[in-house]
This record gives structure tokens, sequence and C-alpha cells, in this order.
């Protein structure tokens, strides 16, 4: 099937991506274009990578933004040294933990243990925090990379024990990367140079490798493709 985007005529190609200025649906080659109303003009989607920021419509708004930077990629050892959950609203939770005995991998002491200057609490501690934040509605839980955040966040939270926490969030988390995969963009692309792109404004005080600081740009990220 060959897809086709129309988009609504009102600004120029050379102007950044404001979500104002878009309105797009997708069309079949079964849909002629005669259908669309003449205020859009209507080419193939593989002409043009504008199309790859164009606004989406998510199944659900009740989300939740979370990043966190641990130990080690190593899941069956490794642990959340900070978390850090944000709301669409922008209200967040930043916690940093304790980490007891764990081994830290040699680049995470060197790019992420010196931006950890918060009091550090236990896990008990963490997970009541978490729960009296995110309230009782079960969110969807966004992370840029899943396979990693939401691994070490369930061995936190204790995501087959209900009375520990596990029924926090929904238990299907969402991850931002793979958006990004099927709107044509790299995953594997900073998130300073997404923002860029987009036309997104960097949080003040951004921190790279900072919980608090990548889960508050993920957020806008998100939300730029929500945009009404």
């Amino acid at each position: 099937m060959v897809l086709f985007v129309a988009e609504r005529v009102g600004f120029e190609p050379t102007e950044p991506l404001r979500a104002q200025h878009i309105s797009s649906v997708l069309l079949s080659a079964a849909q002629p274009p005669l259908r669309i109303p003449l205020a859009y003009r209507i080419f193939p989607i593989a002409s043009t990578p504008r199309v790859r920021y164009t606004l989406l419509t998510m199944f659900s708004d009740n989300v939740i933004f979370f990043d966190g930077e641990f130990t080690t990629l190593e899941p069956t050892t490794g642990r959340l040294l900070s978390l850090a959950l944000v709301k669409p609203s922008g209200e967040y939770l930043y916690l940093e933990l304790e980490t007891g005995d764990a081994q830290v991998h040699p680049w995470t002491a060197e790019h992420v243990v010196p931006l950890l200057t918060a009091p550090k609490i236990s896990d008990d501690e963490a997970r009541e925090k978490i729960r009296a934040f995110v309230g009782d509605g079960r969110p969807f839980l966004v992370a840029k990379t899943n396979q990693f955040d939401w691994v070490f966040l369930a061995k936190l939270i204790g995501i087959q024990k209900k009375d520990e926490g596990g029924d926090i969030f929904n238990w299907r988390p969402i991850d931002f990367t793979s958006i990004l995969f099927g709107r044509g963009v790299d995953p594997s692309t900073p998130s300073t140079v997404l923002a860029k792109e987009m036309g997104v404004d960097i949080p003040e005080n951004f921190r790279e490798h900072h919980a608090l600081s990548d889960a508050q740009l993920l957020r806008a990220l998100y939300l730029k493709f929500t945009a009404a």
C-alpha cells in the first residue's frame, strides 16, 4: 500500500516545524486526493522528512514520564541510583537511592555519580514516595529506552507484588524510541539533537545523564508530538 500525507498549506518548507502549522492525515492509494479539502496538499510520505514530526493521536493521555540512572546495564546485578517521574503538567518527583554494596560501572562512576548530590533514601521510602506521587490512576509509564528503565524500576517497586507497589503503573510501558522508529527517526538520536530538530526548548539547567533533566526533556519531546 502506498501511503500519502495530506498537509495543511500555510507554512514554508524552510521554517522550523511548528505544531500549529500542521494537520496531517495518512491516506491509502485507494483514497482519491480529491476527497481531501483543498486547504491541503498531498504527496507521498516518503518524499519528505517533515512527516516524521507531525502530530500523533496517542491512545491515552494518562501517562507519566520516567528516567533512571543505574549502577550498570546488567539487569541481574544493576540497580537504580536515581530516578525521576514527570507528569504531563510538569510536576515532578526526583529521588536518589541508597545502593549499598552494589558495584558501579566505571562509566557510571565518571559520568553519573558526580551529579548525585541529593540525600539518599531506602528502597522502602522510595516506593512510598512513588506511590504517593503517582496516585491511583495507574498511568502508562513513558521512558526513552524502556528495556533498561522499566526493568530497574520493576525491580524497585516489585511489579509482580501488588502489595509492594506493583499496581502503581500500567504494566505495559511505552517506549519512546519505538515511536521515533515508527516515524522514520533514528532511535539512537540524542534527545538534545531531537529537541533542536523539533523546535523544542531544552529545559533550563539541563544536565545530560541526570534523571530529572532527561525525564523533563522526554516530556517536552513527547508532548510536541501531541500538541493541540
